[in-house]
């Protein structure tokens, strides 16, 4: 039962070779999870300023949307009476009235007034 020396030896070397894998085994690891956690530590970084540009374009966005919508309304505001005074002038137009007068009741200029009165003027026989 007992081994001879040539097998101890054997023995010997079987398990110092076993003892230096297991140590290469558990440096390789170490090493993989201190670069894992590099990796980690990379990637959320990256992540929070990804989130902090996100935030930044949802701001800028909300910022481009209000100053649409004023936009909007200053235009509707802006448009509305010259619309109707564009209307009434075409109206007026209609119902034979002089270039003059429609220059004076509503607002537009001389020369869009006369251009008015000959598109819309009613024909005279």
């Amino acid at each position: 039962m007992f081994y001879q020396p040539d097998e101890w030896i054997l023995f010997a070397a079987r398990a110092a070779l076993m003892a230096v894998t297991l140590l290469c085994f558990a440096l390789a690891f170490a090493s993989w999870r201190r670069s894992g956690r590099r990796d980690l530590q990379g990637v959320m970084a990256e992540t929070r300023a990804l989130s902090e540009l996100t935030q930044r374009l949802t701001t800028q966005m909300a910022a481009m949307e209000a100053r649409l919508e004023d936009r909007r309304q200053l235009a509707q505001a802006a448009a509305g009476p010259a619309q109707r005074g564009y209307e009434l002038a075409l109206q007026m137009a209609r119902n034979g009235a002089g270039a003059e007068q429609i220059a004076a009741t509503s607002g537009l200029a001389r020369n869009e007034a006369q251009l008015l009165t000959r598109l819309h003027a009613p024909v005279r026989n």
